[in-house]
């Protein structure tokens, strides 16, 4: 069972346009054969929110990997829990 995070879409524009090729490529390389987890939503996804998100634009604060890991448990436990069951 592999699970893969899909890279975090930043406050740069430029870096983003390289963030969001590699998660589409990543989606397209790795669907259906691992678990992809966007944390995205747990970080925010118009451009104010991920300015509140980032410590510098591309870091995240701690109070976002709180929310990051909040969002992502359920997740990563029903993924767990349907990988047991297969």
């Amino acid at each position: 069972s592999l699970c893969v995070v899909l890279p975090f879409i930043s406050t740069e524009q430029a870096l983003n346009r390289h963030l969001l090729n590699l998660r589409q490529e990543a989606e397209h390389i790795c669907g259906g054969k691992a678990f992809l987890l966007d944390l995205q939503p747990a970080i925010g996804l118009d451009t104010g929110a991920r300015f509140k998100a980032y410590v510098d634009g591309i870091h995240p604060k701690s109070q976002t990997y709180e929310a990051m890991g909040s969002y992502a448990a359920p997740l990563i436990w029903q993924w767990l829990k349907e990988e047991k069951e297969a």
